[in-house]
């Protein structure tokens, strides 16, 4: 079943925060941050390093959460229900939970999916724990770090990970919603065909 074979980040797959991001640093920081290739964003460490980033970030939680838009074609996710609950996994804080449950159901249009707080290196605690064949994210970094734990990731196409490629087999770059469920699908039908070939 499906709910057992993939998880997916949420900002940057599913979610565009950014534009909101970039408002709250120009208007409390006046410095505008752009994606770039070797970090989410170019934060600075004098910045970057500062509590009052977390405050910032905790104390909009649900403005951020709910002016979001979702990325194009992200709303094929729903493909995926009928094999059970969609899993989200994702490093926000633990109080943007409630908002993030309202904002989903609203746009997805049902609650059938499971919100996975996790604040470990590279969310590393839930991809263990749920032992996935896939995983989606938009971070390289990340990609690279859940790798060993992980059946195949699958690296969502963004502005900030373009250019990045890795040498590790199971990481393939995938562009829209419709390519993870795509690939998905193949790679079923091949283990299908080999355990036919394998009966016959």
């Amino acid at each position: 079943m499906y709910n057992n074979l993939i998880a997916f980040d949420l900002d940057g797959v599913i979610i565009n925060i950014f534009p909101e991001f970039r408002k709250l640093f120009l208007k409390y920081f006046h410095h505008d941050i752009v994606p770039q290739k070797k970090f989410d964003f170019n934060i600075p460490k004098k910045i970057a390093n500062q509590l009052e980033v977390k405050r910032l970030w905790q104390s909009h939680l649900k403005e951020m959460t709910y002016n979001s838009n979702l990325i194009q074609g992200s709303l094929e996710i729903n493909r995926f229900q009928k094999y059970g609950k969609l899993i989200f996994i994702t490093a926000r804080p633990e109080g943007t939970q409630g908002y993030l449950r309202e904002y989903l159901n609203g746009k997805l249009g049902h609650d059938n999916f499971e919100i996975v707080i996790d604040n470990s290196r590279s969310k590393l605690d839930s991809i263990k724990k749920y032992n996935l064949n896939y995983f989606v994210d938009d971070r390289f970094r990340t990609c690279l770090e859940i790798a060993p734990y992980v059946g195949k990731v699958l690296l969502f196409d963004r502005m900030w990970n373009q250019r990045r490629e890795s040498r590790i087999k199971n990481i393939k770059r995938v562009y829209t919603m419709d390519d993870v469920i795509n690939h998905i699908n193949n790679d079923n039908m091949i283990n299908i065909n080999r355990k036919y070939c394998e009966f016959i």
